[in-house]
Order: C-alpha cells, then sequence, then structure tokens
C-alpha cells in the first residue's frame, strides 16, 4: 500500500510544475505609468516589452499573470490592463435587414450607383471628409448667403444622414442603404434650424446640379428632407411641386410629435407629392415619437439607428429623420436598377405607388395612419422598379397594320425570353402579362411583330366569311365535276 501512496505522490509532484507553468503563461497587458514609461521596471518584473507609446506613458508587452499583480502594486505605476480583442462593429445593422436592402443591392447589377443617378441631402451638411462617405460625396454647396459649404457639419444631423443613405460598403464603420449613390450634400439648416428661403434655395440647387442648369444629366433625382414644420409654407410647397413636376422625387420625416390627435405629419411630408416616413423600432413597431396620420406613405428603422457622426465617429439617433434616409435610399435604388436597364426612370408618383404596393403590412392590417402602407422593402420596391417597364415583345409575326375592335377582354401575352415587363415580377423563363384592353380601335403599325385582337363580333365576321368561301369553292368544285 505504501510503495502505491509513494507513487501517487511522486506523480501528482511531476504534474503540478506543468499546472503551475501552464496557468503563467505570459499575457497581453498595457501598463501605464504614473510619470512616464520605464521599460527597466516593466521587465524587472518579468515583463517582455512590444512597444512603448508615445501618446500615453505606457508599455505593451507580455508578462506572467502572478507579476501582472506585483507590478500593479507599484507606487510607480497607474494602472494596468490586459490588452482585450473588441469586436468590431458589424458593418450591415440591424436597419438594412428589417428593410431587405442587403437582398436588393444584387437585383439588376447595381448597388445604386449609376452616373445619372444623384441623391440631394438637404440638410446641416456633412463631414465629407469621413472615411465612410468621403468617395461618395460629389458636391457640397450651400444655400445659406452666411455659409461657403456644406462641410464641415457643426451639428452632426446631416452627417448621421447621409451615412443612412450612402455610407459605403467598404469593410469597417456602417453601411447606407444605397452605398455606391451620389451625394449631394445641401446646406440649408445651418446649425440646425432650417429657413424656408434655404429650403426653397435648397431645392433650386438639387434641381440644378453643379451646372447650375435644370433639366441636364447632373440633376439630383432624389431629395431627402429630414426637417419639418407644423405651419403652412406656400413657398416650400410650391419649390417642391416643381420639383416633382421636373421629375424630382422627394423624401420628408413625417415627424416626432407621437400621434395624439391623429394627424401630427409635418410639412413638407404632409404634401401630397412627398413620400412621408414614420419610424420603426428593431422589433418591427412604429416607434413611439412617430408622427401619425392619412399622409403617411410607409415606415422604415429610425430607432437607435447607428450611422456616420463628425470626426470621422460613429453613434446612435432615433427619430423619422433617421426613417426619411431609408426611403430615398430606397428611391435611389429603384431608379438606379431603371438606369442600368437603360430605360426611363420612374415618375415620382410611379414611385410613391410601388413603394406603397411592395410595403411589408404592419399591424393592424391594411394602411392605417401610422405606418401607412407598412415597413418599407428595399428588395421588393427595386424588383418593382425592375418590372415597370411598358415594352413587351410579341412572338407572333402579323402584316404591317391590323385595326381591330376590341370589347372590354383580358389579353394574356407570352413571351419566351427573359424580358421586364409591365406590371408583373421579374423571372428568368417566360413571362405573361395580363392587361385588360379598353374598347375603341388598337393600331398596329410595326413592322416587326404583332399580335391580332379579336372581339367575338370579329370572331362571328370570321366564321360568316369562312362559310362564304366554303360555299363558293363547293360550287366551283360541283362545276367542274
Amino acid at each position: 500500500m505504501r510503495p502505491f501512496i509513494l507513487l501517487l505522490i511522486l506523480l501528482i509532484a511531476l504534474i503540478t510544475p506543468s499546472i503551475v507553468k501552464a496557468q503563467e503563461q505570459a499575457i497581453p497587458i498595457i501598463a501605464v505609468f504614473k510619470d512616464k514609461p520605464d521599460v527597466n521596471l516593466f521587465q524587472q518584473y518579468g515583463g517582455q516589452v512590444i512597444r512603448v507609446f508615445k501618446i500615453i506613458p505606457g508599455i505593451h508587452g507580455l508578462m506572467k499573470p502572478s507579476d501582472v499583480i506585483n507590478l500593479s502594486k507599484d507606487p510607480r505605476i497607474k494602472y494596468v490592463e490586459l490588452d482585450e480583442k473588441l469586436n468590431v462593429l458589424e458593418e450591415i445593422q440591424w436597419n438594412l435587414y428589417q428593410i431587405h436592402a442587403p437582398e436588393a443591392w444584387s437585383i439588376g447589377g447595381t448597388y445604386g450607383h449609376h452616373p445619372k443617378i444623384q441623391v440631394a441631402v438637404l440638410d446641416t451638411g456633412v463631414d465629407c471628409t469621413h472615411p465612410d462617405l468621403a468617395a461618395n460625396i460629389a458636391w457640397t454647396p450651400s444655400a445659406d448667403p452666411g455659409f461657403p459649404s456644406a462641410c464641415p457639419d457643426t451639428n452632426g444631423h446631416g452627417t448621421h444622414v447621409t451615412g443612412i443613405v450612402a455610407a459605403l460598403l467598404n469593410g469597417f464603420g456602417v453601411a447606407g442603404v444605397a452605398p455606391q449613390v451620389t451625394v449631394y450634400d445641401i446646406l440649408v439648416c445651418p446649425g440646425g434650424s432650417c429657413p424656408i428661403s434655404d429650403i426653397v434655395q435648397g431645392i433650386q440647387l438639387a434641381m440644378e446640379g453643379p451646372d447650375g442648369i435644370i433639366g441636364t444629366d447632373d440633376d439630383a433625382e432624389v431629395m431627402n428632407m429630414s426637417f419639418g414644420g407644423p405651419g403652412n409654407y406656400p413657398a416650400m410647397q410650391d419649390a417642391i411641386q416643381n420639383a416633382y413636376d421636373h421629375g424630382v422625387v422627394s423624401v420628408a420625416a413625417a415627424g416626432n410629435s407621437g400621434c395624439p390627435d391623429g394627424d401630427t405629419v409635418l410639412e413638407p411630408a404632409r404634401y401630397p407629392t412627398v413620400i412621408a416616413m414614420a419610424a420603426t423600432t428593431s422589433a418591427k413597431t412604429i416607434a413611439d415619437f412617430s408622427s401619425c396620420g392619412p399622409s403617411v406613405t410607409a415606415a422604415a428603422p429610425g430607432s437607435a439607428v447607428l450611422s456616420t457622426l463628425p470626426g470621422g465617429t460613429y453613434g446612435t439617433a432615433s427619430g423619422t429623420s433617421m426613417a426619411a434616409p431609408h426611403g430615398t435610399g430606397v428611391v435611389a435604388l429603384m431608379q438606379a436598377v431603371r438606369a442600368i436597364a437603360n430605360v426611363p426612370l420612374l415618375k415620382p408618383s410611379e414611385v410613391k405607388t410601388i413603394i406603397c404596393n411592395t410595403a411589408e403590412d404592419l399591424p393592424p392590417a391594411g394602411f392605417d395612419i401610422r405606418s401607412g402602407c407598412g415597413l418599407l422593402r428595399a428588395d421588393r420596391a427595386v424588383q418593382a422598379a425592375m418590372a415597370a417597364l411598358t415594352t413587351v415583345k410579341i412572338t407572333q409575326t402579323l402584316p404591317p397594320k391590323i385595326v381591330v375592335n376590341t370589347v372590354n377582354q383580358s389579353l394574356i401575352v407570352t413571351n419566351t425570353q427573359t424580358i421586364m415587363v409591365q406590371e408583373q415580377a421579374f423571372q428568368n423563363n417566360t413571362i405573361t402579362l395580363t392587361k385588360i384592353i379598353p374598347s375603341g380601335k388598337i393600331i398596329f403599325s410595326s413592322t416587326e411583330e404583332k399580335l391580332v385582337l379579336f372581339d367575338w363580333a370579329s370572331m362571328f365576321l370570321a366564321f360568316i366569311a369562312v362559310l362564304l368561301l366554303g360555299s363558293v369553292v363547293g360550287t366551283f368544285v360541283s362545276r367542274g365535276s
């Protein structure tokens, strides 16, 4: 029995140093001194120096845990901390997943970037040197005569909004809804307040673009307006109407007044020519602060949204001001996919209709004054924008010109090629379009492929013609025999 006990003691004695040695592996630490970094002192405590900092009186190195305890008790040491590893922020945040933006990026071969698509952010300015924004910012004019440029942003609001629209998908920081779109940051709210005169001038700048001429390719296709007021502002409304008439889509924040009386939406969001955005939380509920009313178009993330801030930093903010740029980014994606296909851009009214028709319904069922048509869906909206074309290639070949009368009937046209068709989803094979043909004459004058429309009267006449032709042929046959 005694030899066995001695053997057990010997084994324990052999194993114990290994256990202690494993526990005493050197760990990475940062030792900060009260005065200046002392390499000799660090080494006296068994430390291995990796680097000596200049901006703090500290040393980064390796040291055994027991020695770290002793070092921390030295009166010359201010503190010792473990060199922990922090997780980088996930670039694509919950807000983009909630509206399915990543899925929309792959539709139509665009990430929201096309030479014809420019987004005007009318706000407090922008940090135009921010590493997550700089590459997408093309122009930073000011609408206020007292400020020469929209850069820098002394408030932070505009930089945060711009990041939601167009922060780069570059592997760090955050990503915007349209991470490659071209941005015009226009200062209309110096210091955070927005004079109506500056707003009107800002809208004019967006419509003119850098060349100063309305109606050219550098004009903005969509404007973001994350501001609002409860009054009547006819000059602003007229300016927005003018932009609408020129094909510019306007997106605005509904307001942060809650829903105490059933209609708290601010101007310009309440204008019928504007897409009004309410705010959702990460739980897909409408935020308590979000304004409500019959003019709300849809809802998008607006509660604790992480985005860019001045000084190359990041932070969260809440408000329908954050919801609006989600809508703006989706509009940019919708128009970009059209530009890539080399077809006319959608009219503002068409954009608003698609956003409403493709939104994800939120409780209560159907349209309601808090969420409008529902939660913004980038993937569905881009898909619908891609499909909303007016040209259909028909596979039957007919004579150059045919005139027929029609009675309201359903016409089904099947195309055997891959093509985008009005009011249908994009498919990779056969596409079927169902349209109601109104009464009246339909003239087909194309020299290529045609389709004949028949009504019951035409079919009856054709049947009579066949009978008469058969009778005549029969007469000739009988005479010949």
